[in-house]
């Protein structure tokens, strides 16, 4: 159920079944997880209870993007800054193709996400896609 409330965009059933128990674990047939579908709502209360719930913000989604790399690409800020905060997230994790939030904030044209990366004070501005670019 609260993969499906998360799926169809209904977030204040998705919450109250966070709030009943509803488990975090587990992956869409597509392989999703509640965490990463759940970015796209832009709601950071939503992405704190399913964090809070257990959910991985390691795991990454089927394109290789962690729940920050998500974060980024989707211009909400608050949540990037809110799971920085968790344990071992970085700014400069690569996803599977090789590129960090920074090359992914600077090639989508997405200036005031490339300044908010390049804010953060553990960004590592010379850090190469496997193409030997950086994000500058």
């Amino acid at each position: 159920p609260l993969f499906r409330a998360l799926n169809d965009k209904h977030y204040e059933a998705a919450r109250m079944l966070l709030a009943a128990g509803a488990g975090v674990d587990g992956v869409t047939t597509s392989s999703w997880t509640a965490l990463a579908i759940s970015i796209q709502s832009g709601d950071l209360e939503l992405i704190k209870a399913i964090t809070d719930r257990g959910a991985d913000p390691y795991a990454t989604a089927p394109n290789g993007w962690t729940a920050f790399h998500m974060a980024v690409f989707g211009g909400f800020t608050d949540i990037a800054d809110y799971l920085l905060t968790l344990p071992g997230v970085t700014i400069n994790k690569p996803m599977s193709d090789g590129w960090a939030p920074i090359h992914q904030a600077s090639a989508d044209g997405k200036p005031e996400m490339l300044a908010y990366v390049l804010a953060q004070k553990d960004v590592d501005v010379n850090l190469a896609t496997p193409q030997e670019q950086t994000g500058l």
